[in-house]
């Protein structure tokens, strides 16, 4: 579990590091093949580039952001790997959220990335 949670822990930081560099190619690619992303409005945006297209559209409209990631726990079911954990997001006007996420890692070229990535 130990190599999960370093591979998680990488993932994470790639993600606060788009987003302060508002680099939504880099965290595309880090979200697997057939990844999913369910949207704060309910819509399910589903494949690597329906991701990038949302993530790209979502960093611009709110500038360089500042994310904090805590994953609070890893669980391992029938072979798939769960995240629970919380995030900070501070955008660029000082507005501040605050949320909880649910993400389903998979491997993918050896890498773990992320699956499907769920806010709740």
């Amino acid at each position: 579990m130990e190599d999960i949670r370093k591979a998680v822990d990488k993932g994470n930081g790639i993600w606060i590091e788009a987003f302060k560099k508002q680099d939504y190619q880099l965290l595309a690619s880090h979200f697997h093949t057939n990844g999913a992303i369910l949207g704060a409005d309910g819509k399910v945006i589903e494949g690597r580039e329906a991701v990038g297209n949302y993530l790209k559209d979502f960093m611009q409209s709110i500038g360089p952001s500042i994310f904090t990631i805590e994953t609070i726990d890893l669980y391992l079911v029938s072979g798939e790997i769960y995240e629970k954990g919380s995030y900070t997001l501070t955008i660029e006007n000082g507005n501040r959220y605050e949320g909880k996420y649910i993400v389903e890692w998979k491997e993918e070229d050896s890498i773990f990335k992320f699956y499907r990535d769920i806010g709740i």
